[in-house]
């Protein structure tokens, strides 16, 4: 279930997206949303994002990675408030 919606709506919506100059922050802000909601892997959406804007790679692996990062922190951050009080 979850890779038929990775297929049919995450990489179909990359796809289309691709040629905008916001598409890596778009991409930062996925992997933010995703790493956060623990939904699903990230990794095929970056692969998609990738293969979607070659020229582009180096800017959406920096803040997709950034995204992933600062999602880590605030998943981390919660759980250790949650369990302090």
């Amino acid at each position: 279930m979850r890779l038929y919606f990775v297929r049919t709506k995450i990489l179909v919506t990359i796809v289309r997206v691709a040629e905008t100059r916001e598409f890596p922050a778009l991409v930062g802000f996925t992997a933010f949303a995703l790493t956060v909601s623990m939904l699903l892997p990230f990794v095929p959406v970056l692969v998609g994002a990738i293969a979607a804007s070659r020229r582009r790679s180096a800017p959406i692996v920096l803040l997709s990675s950034l995204g992933s990062a600062v999602g880590g922190l605030v998943l981390f951050l919660t759980f250790h408030y949650l369990r302090s009080e």
